[in-house]
């Protein structure tokens, strides 16, 4: 778990240490279930970037957006 703001750990915090424990994935979701939204589509998307930097050997995978048809659904 992380958050964006207020709140430790932060994003690039709790990734660096879930690919220190050397994974071959890790995937990152958030709450947010609808686009728009400074920190799902920008912030995080950056920390991964940062982290795919720093752990070239892990994929990162970012489970955002969903589809708009599935949050209708759910």
């Amino acid at each position: 778990m992380a958050f964006n703001e207020f709140c430790d750990p932060d994003v690039d915090t709790a990734l660096h240490q879930a690919a220190a424990r050397r994974p071959e994935e890790i995937v990152v979701a958030t709450p947010m279930l609808t686009p728009g939204g400074e920190h799902a589509e920008h912030d995080i998307p950056q920390a991964i970037d940062r982290a795919r930097s720093r752990y070239p050997e892990t994929r990162f995978v970012y489970a955002w957006p969903i589809p708009v048809s599935a949050t209708a659904a759910f």
